[in-house]
């Protein structure tokens, strides 16, 4: 018997994360024999994102949307800020730290959209993990079975 697992939305701030995020979050669901819907939204800007969620959030069951913000260097006011305009406990928060291209390329600079889904492509996740406890909340937000309230 296998289990029908709820549709998930991942917001996020701008493209290239979009590219990044579909692929590393492919590979997580696929690694666990995981077969669900996977939206990804684009907010355009990290202020944009609490706005983007309202709009998202009742089109999905409680706990499955992700939200992930590039820190840029601050996470702690990042994730401070992003607490206080979401409120309520309905989502999962992810502070990719300093960016979410670091994940695969452990350096800030910009890349292609070619060399950003390659990227995702090879990256050991495991190793992400190591260099980004940030990453084992995504990975744990996916692979989670959110439950009826």
């Amino acid at each position: 018997m296998s289990y029908l697992y709820t549709p998930q939305c991942i917001v996020c701030e701008g493209e290239h994360d979009r590219i990044v995020l579909a692929e590393l979050a492919a590979r997580v669901l696929r690694m666990n024999s995981i077969s669900r819907r996977l939206d990804i939204v684009v907010a355009n800007g990290k202020v944009v994102i609490p706005r983007v969620v309202q709009a998202v959030e009742p089109q999905f069951p409680p706990d499955s949307v992700i939200v992930v913000a590039d820190s840029d260097g601050r996470a702690d006011s990042t994730r401070r800020m992003l607490e206080k305009s979401l409120g309520g406990l309905d989502h999962w928060l992810v502070i990719a730290h300093p960016n979410v291209e670091s994940w695969i390329t452990g350096r800030i600079g910009r890349l292609r959209p070619e060399d950003l889904r390659s990227g995702a492509t090879q990256a050991d996740l495991r190793s992400i993990e190591a260099r980004h406890p940030e990453f084992k909340v995504f990975r744990e937000a996916l692979i989670s079975i959110p439950l009826p309230r």
